[in-house]
């Protein structure tokens, strides 16, 4: 949040495709439900990597044991909500919205937040853009209940400063007392906010610098952009 205390940095990590929770960290304390249930895809109890007595996870996150060591890392299990929809698409909204499974809201949950934060967002921003999502705008997780997206969008800050550049910032004081005027207003705050703020993600890239090595793949590319 650019109005915290510290320069930490809240990064969440969204599987778009959806995660198998069982087989990731699997529930040893019942292992012989867990196996009965799904006898073709359970994963072997002495191929797992024992985090605890009651925790173990899957062989492919052994590299995870480290943190966990050193107490960087926790896990929270048992996440969901009643009435599961079993719809992928539905199922997405329900986690960004934080809604009841039968309650449909148009709004993310950090979007709410951040709608509290900051009320006069388009007319006075911040200095800092209050979140950045690397790609996946279409997720409601950072809209207000207006559909204002509070997150900036971009998987290269360098090309949406160039983008940027080629604008300049519109007037959005003498516009029309209308419904037409306020529709203007809000676009032309939009924009205004895009080419400020590409300046600052731009300038945040270039001092930045990865301590570690990534992998090649898309996931490695958005954590060292990260």
């Amino acid at each position: 949040l650019t109005n915290a205390d510290s320069d930490r940095v809240l990064v969440i990590i969204r599987l778009k495709g959806g995660n198998d929770g069982l087989n990731t960290f699997i529930p040893v304390h019942d292992f012989g439900t867990y196996q009965s249930i799904r006898p073709d895809i359970y994963i072997p109890v002495e191929e797992t990597i024992n985090f605890s007595s009651s925790l173990t996870v899957h062989p492919q996150l052994s590299a995870l044991q480290g943190l966990w060591n050193e107490g960087a890392m926790k896990v929270v299990q048992n996440v969901g909500y009643p009435e599961q929809n079993l719809s992928h698409f539905r199922g997405s909204d329900i986690w960004a919205s934080s809604s009841d499974a039968d309650e449909v809201i148009q709004s993310g949950w950090l979007g709410r937040m951040l709608d509290n934060q900051y009320p006069y967002f388009l007319i006075n921003p911040p200095d800092f853009p209050p979140a950045i999502q690397i790609g996946g705008a279409s997720n409601l997780l950072f809209n207000n209940d207006d559909g204002f997206n509070y997150a900036m969008s971009t998987e290269n800050p360098h090309q949406l400063y160039q983008i940027a550049q080629s604008g300049q910032l519109y007037d959005v004081e003498n516009l029309p007392d209308c419904a037409y005027g306020e529709q203007v207003e809000y676009l032309r705050a939009v924009a205004n906010t895009t080419f400020a703020y590409s300046a600052v993600i731009a300038e945040a890239y270039d001092d930045g610098q990865n301590s570690a090595d990534y992998m090649n793949n898309r996931l490695g590319d958005q954590l060292a952009l990260v």
